[in-house]
């Protein structure tokens, strides 16, 4: 499940379907899967987004002149 967490918070599509698959394989269940891509959406994408705005503002103050 952590694999699956990292690859969709890295955005890796490809890897991603091929280790859902696996984790089915071995007994991790779709609810389990749901869980973590729910921590996902929180914790990676909201953080980034964050990071993104935060960035974006540093940049605009900067450019102003004074």
């Amino acid at each position: 499940m952590l694999t699956l967490a990292i690859l969709a918070a890295v955005g890796c599509e490809d890897e991603f379907a091929m280790h859902v698959k696996e984790a089915r394989r071995n007994g991790v269940v779709p609810e389990q899967s749901r869980e973590v891509l729910m921590h996902v959406a929180l914790y990676a994408v909201v953080p980034r987004a964050n990071s993104a705005f935060a960035i974006a503002n540093k940049s605009r103050t900067e450019q102003r002149p004074d």
